[in-house]
C-alpha cells in the first residue's frame, strides 16, 4: 500500500468500516422505526455485506499481526512454520471476504432497482433480470474459483512446499477483477437508463 504507514492501514480500515456500518444501521432506523416498514430484500443483502465487511476486517487484522504487511527484509530470519501456516490460511480465507463479498452492495443494488423499474417496462426488467442473473452467476463462480483454484485438495494453499496458491495467482486475480469491472459496467448501464424512470417509484 504505497504512501501509506503500516501501522496506518488497520486504522483507516477501520474507520471505513465504522462509516459503513454506521450508514447502513441509519438505513435500517429509518425503515424500521421512522418508516415502521420490514426490511427488504436489498436492507437484507446489506446487512450481509456489513458481516462480510467485519470478517474481512479481522482477516486483515490477523494477516497484519502475523507480519503480512511488513517490508520484505532477505536478511531476516524467516517466521517460524506454524505461524507462516497460520499467515496463508488467513490469506486464503480473506479471499472469500474481498473477492466474493464485492458481489453483495452489488446484489443490494439490483434488489433496490427492481423497485425502480415498473412493469410497464418490461424490455428494461428483462435486462435487469440478466443483469441481475449474471453478477450472482459472478459471485459464484468467484468463490468456486477461489475455492478450487489449485485443485479439490484446497489445503495445498498453506503447504510451504506447494507450488500453487490462490492468493498470489495472477490468473486468479485477473479472471475475478475482469468479472467484477462487468458486473459494475452492467449496473452502470441500468442506472443510466434509470434516469427515465419517474421519481415516484422511489419508495
Amino acid at each position: 500500500m504505497p504512501g501509506v504507514a503500516k501501522e496506518a492501514v488497520v486504522p483507516i480500515e477501520a474507520a471505513l468500516l465504522g462509516l459503513a456500518i454506521t450508514l447502513v444501521l441509519a438505513r435500517m432506523y429509518l425503515r424500521l422505526i421512522r418508516q415502521r416498514q420490514n426490511l427488504t430484500i436489498s436492507d437484507w443483502i446489506l446487512v450481509v455485506s456489513i458481516l462480510d465487511a467485519i470478517a474481512l476486517f479481522a482477516t486483515d487484522t490477523m494477516a497484519y499481526n502475523l507480519g503480512a504487511m511488513d517490508e520484505y527484509d532477505p536478511k531476516a530470519p524467516a517466521a517460524p512454520d506454524d505461524e507462516q501456516i497460520r499467515l496463508m490460511k488467513v490469506s486464503f480465507a480473506g479471499n472469500y471476504f474481498y473477492d466474493t463479498g464485492v458481489y453483495f452492495p452489488k446484489l443490494a443494488l439490483l434488489a433496490f432497482y427492481f423497485k425502480l423499474i415498473p412493469p410497464t417496462m418490461p424490455i428494461l426488467r428483462k435486462v435487469l433480470y440478466g443483469t441481475s442473473g449474471l453478477t450472482l452467476a459472478f459471485a459464484v463462480t468467484t468463490c468456486f474459483l477461489d475455492t478450487f483454484w489449485c485443485g479439490p485438495n484446497v489445503s495445498v494453499n498453506w503447504d510451504l512446499e506447494g507450488s500453487c496458491s490462490t492468493y498470489d495467482s495472477k490468473a486468479v486475480f485477473r479472471i475475478d477483477w475482469g468479472m467484477n469491472i462487468v458486473s459494475d459496467l452492467l449496473s452502470m448501464f441500468l442506472l443510466h437508463c434509470l434516469s427515465d424512470v419517474s421519481t415516484e417509484f422511489l419508495v
